[in-house]
């Protein structure tokens, strides 16, 4: 009796052990709670930060007589442009023999291409290098990386080009078939190192790019196939910086997507010793001609709300299109602004910051019947959103050369209802098809498979319905291939298209079928129910968590 008496105490003392021990866990949880909030409504999400960074003249020929100490250093012999958040060229510096790139075909090798792309995307919560943009833009993410899908912007090279009726800071049009001469206007994005983000006290201010180093058409292979090696633009710029370098928790390699850390530099910034003035430039180059040192204009972006330019020369107000009402265009693009203050922004950071982004509906034509930015949004994404929306109504318009090409693809009958996205229009441009499975192995193996929406032409890839159809008003700033475009249907008939652009591929899709709530396609017409090769194609991805409460 003694022995059981004793045996069951002790387990009584055991089960008193984990009795105490599951109270204390209890206790402590209930405490985290507490400091979190019972339900995630209470997770800290973080507004931008508001205001904005100006450059003064001051600033610019400081970023520019860094920039030239830095070359000298290196004995090489640059082309420096500075550029404001809204990508007006702030000035250009052109050291002595140095390789002008402005007027030339390779404009998007230029300084103004770098600097613009840089500070297009970057953001007051995240900083992103050209380099960064090659990054995301590959055929394979990561870059090289066998049997993987594109990255998640692949087809953003095809944005804010010089035509473009929407982005004024435009750039030329990529080149399709043999080299062309450059499209009028100014260098718009690329993917080429060299190109970084300015801040000023902590805020997105604008951006630098620097040109001519002697060794970067050396490595274009390296860089256009795995975005590796290191050139001296980079170097130079990286080191140009000083303390006018993006905040360190801010930099593209604290980005993850997928579970894959993006590039931000391919090496660290060189020591910012500073010792050259501005004036000391004066042997050493001179100032282009046409770009003549000057601070920050007032800016024409609004910091948030319906996109009219101060300068007057763009208004995206809501208004009617044929079949969708001012009022249709309000409620799709409140829905999608509502969706988006509470949608966890993949890029940004701090993590649980809330997506920014430009939302815009287009008509059955393609005009804007409405534009909306929410505070902070990258610029890049105002032209991508407008591209996204005008794309999905060509492809799901029957009478639209684009839609024909799609249907005869896809096996539909001409004049037959089609809803496509921009994803499932990107599923079907890709270098490997289905994306992200490449050549197998063996000896019965065949050749890759493009996507039918791909072509190698004289080596540089093109897009068939670029290269068949010419953009004609109002389709005039093109078409864009990765996700966040959904078409608009009113009582089951296709009415206009929706673009969303601006934190992850993801959260576009995600924001904007919040918009088309009231506005879906019938679900019998979506791409998700045809093949292609007999691949299903995809229509639209939502982000596993997306929501902050």
């Amino acid at each position: 009796m003694l022995s059981r008496l004793r045996t069951t105490s002790w387990l009584h003392r055991d089960d008193l052990k984990l009795s105490l021990l599951h109270a204390f866990f209890v206790c402590l949880g209930v405490l985290i709670l507490a400091s979190l909030g019972c339900n995630s409504a209470s997770i800290p999400t973080a507004p931008p930060p508001s205001g904005t960074s100006v450059l003064t003249t001051q600033d610019v020929q400081t970023l520019m007589a860094q920039a030239v100490e830095q070359a000298v250093r290196l004995n090489e012999t640059i082309n420096v442009a500075v550029v404001d958040r809204e990508g007006n060229v702030l000035g250009v510096y052109n050291m002595n023999n140095a390789q002008v790139i402005i007027p030339a075909s390779q404009a998007l090798f230029g300084e103004i291409a770098k600097a613009r792309t840089a500070t297009y995307a970057s953001s007051n919560q995240q900083a992103f290098s050209t380099l960064t943009g090659c990054f995301i833009t590959r055929s394979h993410f990561p870059p090289a990386q066998s049997n993987t899908a594109a990255g998640p912007l692949y087809g953003v090279p095809f944005s804010s080009r010089s035509d473009s009726d929407i982005q004024p800071n435009g750039g030329p049009r990529p080149p399709l078939g043999p080299p062309q001469p450059p499209a009028p206007g100014q260098p718009g994005l690329t993917n080429i190192p060299g190109g970084v983000p300015v801040y000023k006290n902590g805020l997105l201010a604008g951006g630098l790019g620097i040109s001519g180093g002697s060794d970067t058409f050396l490595q274009l292979n390296t860089i256009n196939d795995r975005c590796a090696g290191v050139t001296k633009d980079e170097m130079i710029a990286l080191g140009a910086l000083g303390n006018y370098a993006p905040p360190a928790n801010l930099r593209g390699d604290n980005v993850f997507l997928d579970g894959i850390q993006l590039l931000y530099s391919n090496q660290p910034a060189p020591p910012a010793n500073f010792t050259f003035t501005f004036d000391s430039l004066a042997t050493r180059g001179s100032i282009h001609a046409s770009y003549p040192i000057r601070p920050t204009p007032p800016p024409n972006f609004p910091p948030q709300g319906y996109v009219t330019f101060a300068d007057g020369s763009r208004d995206f107000s809501a208004r009617g299109g044929q079949v969708l009402t001012a009022s249709d265009v309000q409620q799709i693009i409140t829905n999608a602004a509502n969706r988006a203050s509470n949608t966890r922004a993949a890029i940004r950071r701090p993590i649980g910051s809330a997506a920014q982004v430009f939302i815009c509906v287009a008509d059955l034509d393609g005009t804007i019947l409405g534009m909306w930015r929410t505070p902070d949004a990258t610029i890049f994404s105002y032209d991508v959103a407008a591209q996204k929306a005008r794309t999905v109504v060509a492809f799901s318009d029957p009478n639209d050369g684009m839609g024909i090409i799609l249907r005869t693809f896809l096996n539909v009958p001409n004049g037959a209802p089609l809803a496509a996205s921009t994803r499932a229009i990107g599923f079907l441009s890709q270098r490997y098809f289905p994306p992200g499975i490449d050549q197998g192995t063996g000896p019965r193996t065949q050749p890759p498979e493009m996507g039918p929406l791909y072509t190698y032409v004289d080596g540089q890839f093109d897009f068939q319905y670029m290269r068949l159809l010419t953009p004609r008003p109002p389709f005039q700033n093109g078409i864009q291939i990765f996700a966040g475009g959904i078409p608009l249907y009113k009582n089951g008939v296709l009415a206009g298209g929706i673009g969303v652009s601006g934190d992850g591929v993801d959260q576009d899709d995600y924001i904007a079928a919040g918009g088309t709530k009231g506005f879906e396609a019938p679900a019998n017409i979506r791409t998700d129910q045809f093949r292609y090769n007999n691949t299903v194609l995809p229509y639209i991805k939502f982000p596993r968590q997306p929501n902050l409460k």
